[in-house]
């Protein structure tokens, strides 16, 4: 739902889409959106708990004397790296998307 809702950000605007929109985007009821999120501006946020989670098991991990500062850097890196992967799978996404041009047809 998430996803379908930022897609159509981009396309439409944030204040052009409306949760209907979205929940028909992602194939479900807009019901759904309004119990998943109260408000469209709260898609933004869905997965806050879950990188505070990864962001405490990174520092916890960090090795006996490493610096708070040290900690915190590798919970950003690891953060950084997550959104590398996610955006390079983006990217993949939408190049499939798009149609191509066969020029055998183009005669």
């Amino acid at each position: 739902m998430a996803k379908a809702a930022v897609e159509l950000f981009v396309v439409q605007g944030f204040d052009q889409t409306t949760g209907a929109q979205i929940a028909a985007r992602a194939g479900m009821h807009e019901r759904s959106f309004f119990r998943l999120f109260p408000d469209k501006r709260d898609v933004f946020f869905h997965s806050m708990e879950t990188m505070q989670r990864e962001a405490v098991a990174v520092i916890a991990g960090t090795p006996e004397g490493t610096s708070p500062v040290d900690a915190v850097v590798a919970a950003f890196g690891q953060r950084c790296e997550a959104i590398q992967r996610n955006r390079h799978a983006a990217l993949v996404r939408q190049m499939s998307s798009r149609p191509t041009l066969n020029c055998a047809s183009a005669t």
